[in-house]
């Protein structure tokens, strides 16, 4: 069976709209790649936060990486600092 990625991102999102931490930073993930769905690093940065406020660690590590790297306007040194350093404690 074919891999159908449109389908595969609506489910990720019905999740990830009903709390769901996994696919929340799955979609912030993805949005930020641009792999399997459009890149949007607003999108990214918003799911990515919902997940950390669930208390996941790697996604406070992501969050971190992305904002130390992000050449999209969310480029944000302290920010990165502070999330790095959340996700190490």
């Amino acid at each position: 069976m074919p891999i159908n990625l449109d389908e595969a991102l609506k489910w990720y999102r019905k999740a990830a709209d009903l709390g769901n931490m996994r696919a929340q930073r799955a979609l912030g993930v993805n949005y930020y790649v641009g792999e399997k769905a459009p890149r949007n690093a607003p999108g990214a940065f918003h799911w990515l936060e919902k997940s950390t406020e669930q208390g996941s660690d790697q996604t406070q590590f992501q969050l971190g990486m992305f904002s130390a790297l992000n050449e999209d306007g969310f480029r944000n040194a302290k920010a990165a600092r502070e999330w790095l350093i959340a996700a190490a404690n």
